[in-house]
């Protein structure tokens, strides 16, 4: 399932790019990529292992339970197959994100700061550690892999703001590009707020 909704990730920024360009660069085809990966990885590995315990008691195959993800007297076993697919598909999100970088597309330099370049390299560490404490959350502390998976999306919405941070300094200056981030940080959050209240992380 996962990959048929990342597909349509994928589709939906190609579409977007097509709506003002007949041309799709291969900056584009990157940028649809990465939410091709955050949907494998959301879907497919935090949202399908929180709910392994109900999933397998309604008899539901979700990529967790193909990997042999199982709860037994109320402990998640997670075989080692599955952590490694778990983390080759974070690294391949973030390497993915990386190439504008390498490409040419973007600079890890603005101003002559590596600004972009080391917040990006912050937010991959913090994404690396939070797919271990992922897989390593006890299903009695659900609500503690809840917070764990809610933070690894919103800081992962914001590699590519970071990756493009260089090109929008240059087009639209400092500071709009500095509250555009802004933007990524406090909309989800407010909302959130507002839906769910002082949990923030809502419970499904």
């Amino acid at each position: 399932m996962e990959f048929i909704l990342g597909a349509g990730v994928f589709n939906f920024g190609i579409f977007g790019a097509l709506t003002v360009s007949n041309d799709i660069s291969s900056l584009v085809i990157l940028i649809s990529a990465v939410g091709l990966m955050q949907w494998l990885f959301s879907v497919g590995i935090s949202a399908n292992l929180k709910d392994v315990e109900f999933d397998s008691k309604l008899g539901i195959r979700t990529t967790p339970m193909v990997f042999g993800v199982h709860v037994l007297d109320k402990k998640i076993m997670i075989p080692s197959s599955f952590s490694l697919y778990a983390f080759v598909i974070k690294f391949i999100h973030i390497l993915i994100a990386s190439l504008p970088f390498f490409l040419g597309y973007t600079s890890i330099f603005i101003y002559g700061l590596p600004i972009p370049g080391i917040c990006f390299l912050i937010i991959s560490i913090v994404l690396l550690y939070l797919t271990l404490k992922i897989l390593s959350t006890p299903i009695l502390e659900r609500d503690k892999m809840l917070i764990y998976i809610g933070i690894q999306e919103g800081l992962a919405l914001l590699l590519i703001p970071f990756v493009l941070m260089s090109c929008l300094t240059e087009n639209i200056s400092i500071l709009p590009t500095f509250l555009l981030i802004l933007l990524f940080v406090f909309w989800p959050i407010f909302w959130l707020r507002m839906l769910f209240g002082k949990r923030m992380i809502p419970l499904e």
